[in-house]
């Protein structure tokens, strides 16, 4: 058990094909965080934002056309 990990997250629609997600983590490191990273002492609570933009475009989609 390395720790518990708490994440909100935003997320916001710009256009058909774009998606903003802004979101907050906090992570609560055990005992067992410290051995595995070898480091003395760590910080028991951290904390960070981030952002990420998501773009999903469609032209490279293609469906044939119907033969009349």
């Amino acid at each position: 058990y390395l720790g518990t990990e708490i994440d909100i997250v935003f997320t916001q629609k710009l256009l058909a094909f774009a998606t903003l997600k802004i979101g907050y983590s906090h992570m609560f490191a055990s005992d067992s965080m410290e051995i595995l990273k070898g480091v003395p002492e760590p910080a028991d609570n951290q904390f960070w934002g981030w952002a990420m933009l998501v773009v999903k475009p469609n032209f490279l989609k293609w469906s044939p056309k119907a033969i009349e």
